[in-house]
């Protein structure tokens, strides 16, 4: 069998469906670009896995359009402390949530624009396009720009291809964050208490109540020491870890590992990528490991010389990177 991409429907709304071998399979709602599906094979006798929590239909994505699948978060992950920063002399103010701050950016609930797809003997792929240059955005920041993304599905792995530009005529900052939400366990009939947490990060950003970081990074310990791999049980988690650990090729992997399945789901980011936001979600099934650009609040962090990783983009500039998702046996 060779790869494929089509078209279908999904809760009356169309999405791409790239196909592979021995079940591979991945579902992107152009709606947030959220990739709501994905069922990956760990070997030729075995079948594929179905991987992330997804929503039951659109309406409940369309209410909590950060809660499921894996949301796109540009051109600012996590929060901004009531909604206002400074960047070049210059303040602005973002629309807030209930809890007083801005959060997640501007594209995880609009429509982005199929600009190709594609299949052949070696993987399949769709791009779709953002222009971020509307009126409802621009209000808020007033700063031009579009984002592609593009899902790869070949030889058992799920790659995600970013791209961010300034279409403006002045500097941008920007943030890029993943939020993918994985099963957990990975198998319907599995066991929370069999499963570990491994990120490979030696620091932590220290958070005020409202979640808010204060700047402040520190060593990780107990609950937060990922690197050896950490029983979840009832541990739960919203958190921003950094001091990350790369392999040669400057990349980092955050990983789920299942012990009762055998299995362990890998999410693997680019060098552009410094924090890992690890989130399990109450009274869900399912853990959240997000690679980040930059930590929350980090334009005003930023403004106030911390290094938050903000990218700052010239007029024309483009950002770039990758994320991958991969399932192995343990």
């Amino acid at each position: 069998m060779s790869y494929g991409v089509v078209t279908e429907n999904w809760s009356d709304q169309e999405v791409f469906v790239l196909s592979g071998p021995d079940g591979a399979k991945a579902t992107i709602l152009p709606w947030g670009a959220n990739l709501i599906q994905l069922a990956l094979p760990v070997g030729r006798a075995d079948t594929a896995v179905e991987l992330l929590s997804a929503p039951e239909d659109f309406k409940a994505l369309e209410e909590n359009p950060t809660r499921y699948g894996c949301p796109i978060l540009y051109p600012f992950p996590s929060r901004i402390s009531a909604g206002r920063f400074t960047f070049a002399g210059q303040e602005f103010q973002v629309d807030v949530y209930p809890d007083g701050n801005a959060r997640h950016g501007f594209v995880h609930n609009r429509m982005f624009t199929a600009a190709g797809l594609g299949s052949g003997p070696d993987g399949a792929w769709v791009t779709l396009v953002f222009d971020g240059n509307i009126a409802d955005i621009q209000r808020q920041f007033p700063f031009p720009f579009e984002l592609t993304i593009t899902y790869r599905l070949a030889e058992a792995e799920l790659a995600v291809d970013v791209t961010a530009r300034n279409a403006g005529g002045r500097q941008m900052p920007m943030g890029f964050g993943w939020h993918p939400y994985f099963n957990m366990p990975l198998l319907p009939d599995g066991d929370r208490e069999q499963c570990q947490l491994q990120v490979p990060t030696s620091t932590y950003w220290e958070l005020a109540d409202d979640l808010v970081p204060t700047g402040r990074r520190l060593p990780v310990s107990g609950r937060l020491d990922l690197r050896s791999g950490y029983s979840v049980g009832e541990t739960m988690y919203d958190d921003i870890l950094s001091g990350v650990e790369s392999d040669e090729n400057h990349w980092s992997h955050a990983s789920l590992l299942d012990q009762e399945a055998k299995l362990k789901a890998t999410v693997s980011a680019g060098p552009s990528f410094r924090e890992w936001v690890i989130y399990t979600p109450p009274q869900r099934a399912a853990v959240c490991l997000e690679p980040y650009t930059c930590v929350g609040n980090a334009f005003n962090l930023h403004a106030a010389g911390v290094d938050a990783g903000v990218i700052v983009l010239a007029p024309g500039e483009s950002w770039s990177d990758t994320m991958k998702v991969t399932l192995s046996h343990l």
